[in-house]
């Protein structure tokens, strides 16, 4: 039996006061999707990457749902009822989220950072910040495999920081496992380990890459560029490949203004892996994927917009009866 998935899609270049996208419920097996949320109000800063911001990462803890938005953590009950906001000036640019017992690790893009929330606290209790001094960047980016300096962030005193708009690094992704804190972004080569003393090399990754995490002694990840999931080895070799569904244009619906909107066929973005091994991938438009291993081929997707500016970003099984 195929899980229920909680996903975030969004709806790239939407205009102010129109929707940025919406919160799904996905039953798998039975191929039935229900919007549970509409997200087009005014308040989201829908002028950063990609045209808006919409909700991205998804996290569930103790019968609520914690959502990223552009600066804030949005809090709904398991009826999608707004009952909290959670906010800081470090976070910004908010993207994907990792749930580690009680501790909500969010990549706060915009600062090159990865904060921590204590959600039984409702306050974030510490920050990482993670940067190239400008000579080392300008040769990592060339090809060196050199890792970044970081820094405790003081949050009483979040004027110390400049807010980096479009960064170095695009920290996108964060992920917590064995004591160790992994992160990668679309402008990093690398999948980086951080054992709260020093950052490491964990394994190079393919540029534009997104939901890079630590998996088999090697990496799993979305290779972004290339409309597929990946699993590689920590040396980049890819073991395991499989493409997210393609449409026929003529199925596609075009936005007005399309050419000048950061979106196209294929986006994957989106990962979480079930108990009995399934992948389930997100890609654009709208549609979430369902793989096996020894199949690239997905095994099933289902569709919940043939808008190609809409895009799905977090997803997560969903625990709880429909």
């Amino acid at each position: 039996m195929l899980p229920t998935v909680i996903t975030s899609s969004v709806i790239r270049g939407a205009d102010k006061g129109a929707s940025h996208g919406g919160v799904y419920l996905i039953d798998l097996e039975k191929e039935v999707s229900r919007q549970v949320l509409d997200w087009n109000t005014t308040a989201i800063d829908w002028s950063g990457r990609g045209g808006d911001r919409g909700l991205r990462g998804i996290a569930l803890y103790k019968d609520r749902i914690y959502m990223a938005a552009s600066d804030e953590i949005f809090v709904f009950d398991r009826g999608f009822n707004l009952i909290d906001s959670i906010k800081h000036p470090l976070l910004k640019h908010c993207h994907e989220t990792f749930l580690s017992g009680n501790l909500l690790y969010i990549s706060s893009t915009g600062y090159n950072a990865v904060m921590v929330l204590d959600l039984e606290k409702r306050q974030l209790v510490k920050g990482y910040k993670f940067s190239f001094p400008s000579w080392k960047a300008g040769l990592y980016q060339k090809g060196l495999n050199l890792t970044p300096r970081w820094q405790p962030m003081d949050l009483e005193q979040p004027e110390n920081y400049e807010w980096v708009g479009e960064d170095s690094l695009h920290i996108n992704h964060v992920w917590v496992e064995a004591g160790k804190l992994f992160f990668a972004g679309t402008r990093i080569r690398h999948l980086f380990e951080f054992d709260f003393e020093k950052v490491r090399v964990y394994g190079p990754i393919p540029k534009g890459a997104h939901n890079v995490r630590p998996f088999e002694n090697g990496i799993l990840l979305n290779d972004t560029a290339q409309n597929r999931l990946a699993i590689l080895d920590r040396q980049g070799h890819m073991k395991e490949k499989f493409s997210v569904l393609q449409y026929a244009q003529d199925q596609l619906i075009f936005g007005e203004d399309l050419t000048d909107r950061i979106a196209r066929q294929g986006f994957a973005r989106g990962l979480v892996q079930t108990d009995d091994g399934y992948f389930i991938v997100g890609s654009s438009p709208a549609t979430v994927n369902v793989f096996e291993r020894g199949n690239p081929q997905p095994v099933k997707s289902v569709n919940l917009s043939m808008d190609l500016r809409n895009a799905i970003h977090g997803l997560e099984l969903w625990p709880y009866a429909n």
